[in-house]
This record gives structure tokens, C-alpha cells and sequence, in this order.
């Protein structure tokens, strides 16, 4: 699993989707391509292909999901580098065929002509106590709800894709594939599992722990500690969102699978119950990928920068 890491900075941005206040950028930092929502990074890809198999198809709906958050039916585009142009124009492309009802519009002006309106989560400051401890409390509920919806989506997925279509049925090799193919990125991703398990009750164990240190204004020597272990977990949690996303993506779109190679709508194979918990459960995924960019905002950058006062760096 791939550490997407925490507060790295945006890098080189290549493009930027606006979308009312919020900003998804597509930045290269290194050798990697990285989505961004409001400068915290939420999707990796290696390569050009990796962007525009996996990441791209996600993309679509991180969209959906913030435009839906924000009350808007329109998002803008602006590129910021010409170097990019044909890849940029792909995932224009790509990510408008996916979009409707929401709208793209392609900013004509150039970058530094288009005022940024980034929306900037508030973060706590470190001296604020009131405010960290409900930032903590908050993180604290957040958690509990990605270990639920997590927990979920093993269950429900796992249940779908024991479904073994007969082979004398129209179409059923072509969906078999789909279902195949996620069955074994799901297999591969079982340790990952546990540790992110893990993750989840740790974290939950040192937020409690540092809301007791902030509540009584206290500072251990532990506290530098326990922070690196949050921002740590926190950063697992989030880059296994990611990938789970990108994994379980075209067991969330079967349905028209079934339709395009079967004729019949996936409710007829699938128990339709279940499917349906898992197609509000991948949309949770998404929401919950959305809210860890806020997370990141709101507390873990307060928590490191609370860490660098401790330390003296």
C-alpha cells in the first residue's frame, strides 16, 4: 500500500477543478501524479496509464460527491501547465463523460489571471484548547464512522463477489471477468486490512489520550509521541481509502455491466439487499475520502504543527 503522506504540499499543479470554493487539483510531486482536494492529497498514480485507469474513474465521483456538498450543478477547469496538455484534455474528457448532470466548464483565461478561491479549512490553533478538544472529539466520530463503513465493505463486497454466474448464460464470461478481477485485487489487499484495523483502534486509543493532555494543559514527553503515531495512522487510513476505492470502483458499477453483456440489471444475480448496502457503502467511501481532506486541514496539520513547537525544529 502506497503512504500518500500528510501536509506535503501541492508540488507542480498541472490543472485545477474548481468547485464553488473547493479545489481538486491534479499536481506531479516526484515521478508520481497526485489528486489533490484543497492542497491535501487523496489519489496517487505512478504512471500516466495508472491516473487514467484507476484514478481518473474516482475522480468522477469525488466530484460528484463535493459539487453535491456544495449545492453546485457546474465545476470549472483551468490548466496551469502546457506541458500536460494532451494528458489534461484525456482526463477532461474522461471525467466529463462521467460527470452529468454536473457540468465542466473550461476556463479559458490563463492561470495567473483566475483569482484562487481555494476554500482553507480553519484549523485550530495549538493554544486554542477549546477549539483541539473539538477537533479531537470530531476526528474521534470520524473515525468510528470510516471503521464502520470499512467494515461494511468487506462484508458486502465480499458476499457480491462469491457470485458465480452460470457460463451457459449470455454474457456471463464478460461480467465473470469484472467480478474475477476484483475478487483478487480484494484478496491481495487482506493484510491490508488488518492493519488499517489496527490503525483505526490506535488512533482512537492516542486521540484520547491527547484530549486529556490538551483538556488539563498538560505536556508530557509522550505528547511529541503520540502525535507522530496519530498523523501516521491517519495518513494508512486515508492511503487505504484510496486504493480501496480504486479496487472496488467496477464492482460499484456492474450494473451496467450486466445490462451492456447479460441484458438484465444486476439485481437479478446479486441479492438485492445486499447490493444495495454496498452501493451506499462505496458512497460513503467516497464521502469519508472527501472528509479526510478536511481532517487533514482542520486537525492533523494542527497536531504537526503543535509537534514542531514541542520539538523546537
Amino acid at each position: 500500500m502506497v503512504n500518500l503522506g500528510v501536509c506535503k504540499g501541492p508540488g507542480n499543479i498541472l490543472g485545477e477543478i474548481h468547485i464553488g470554493s473547493d479545489s481538486i487539483q491534479i499536481s506531479k510531486i516526484g515521478r508520481h501524479l497526485y489528486t489533490l482536494l484543497n492542497n491535501k492529497a487523496i489519489m496517487m498514480a505512478r504512471s500516466k496509464k495508472e491516473l487514467f485507469e484507476r484514478v481518473v474513474p474516482v475522480l468522477s465521483y469525488i466530484i460528484k460527491n463535493v459539487s453535491k456538498n456544495v449545492q453546485s450543478n457546474t465545476v470549472r477547469w483551468k490548466s496551469a501547465n502546457k506541458n500536460y496538455t494532451e494528458m489534461l484534455n484525456g482526463m477532461l474528457k474522461a471525467i466529463s463523460e462521467n460527470l452529468r448532470p454536473v457540468e465542466l466548464f473550461v476556463l479559458k483565461m490563463k492561470p495567473d489571471e483566475i483569482q484562487d478561491n481555494t476554500k482553507i479549512d480553519k484549523a485550530a490553533s495549538f493554544t486554542d484548547r477549546e477549539a483541539m478538544i473539538v477537533n479531537m472529539n470530531n476526528y474521534c466520530l470520524n473515525l468510528k464512522r470510516f471503521g464502520e463503513n470499512l467494515t461494511n465493505l468487506r462484508n458486502t463486497s465480499e458476499v457480491l463477489l462469491r457470485t458465480d454466474l452460470d457460463k451457459g448464460i449470455w454474457g456471463s464470461k464478460e461480467v465473470m471477468a469484472v467480478l474475477n478481477d476484483v475478487k483478487v485485487e480484494i484478496k491481495s489487499l487482506e493484510d491490508d486490512f488488518e492493519v488499517i484495523e489496527g490503525c483505526l483502534e490506535h488512533s482512537d486509543k492516542y486521540a484520547c489520550n491527547l484530549r486529556t493532555i490538551i483538556s488539563q494543559n498538560i505536556s508530557t514527553h509522550h505528547t511529541r509521541d503520540i502525535i507522530g503515531n496519530i498523523t501516521e495512522n491517519f495518513s494508512q487510513l486515508k492511503s487505504f481509502k484510496s486504493i480501496l476505492a480504486q479496487v472496488l470502483l467496477p464492482l460499484y458499477k456492474i450494473d451496467a455491466s450486466f445490462k451492456s453483456h447479460v441484458g438484465y440489471p444486476a439485481t437479478w444475480f446479486f441479492n438485492s439487499s445486499i447490493f444495495h448496502d454496498f452501493l451506499f457503502e462505496y458512497e460513503s467511501l467516497i464521502d469519508n475520502m472527501v472528509k479526510c481532506a478536511s481532517l487533514e486541514s482542520k486537525t492533523i496539520e494542527t497536531l504537526l504543527v503543535w509537534k514542531i513547537k514541542l520539538t523546537g525544529e
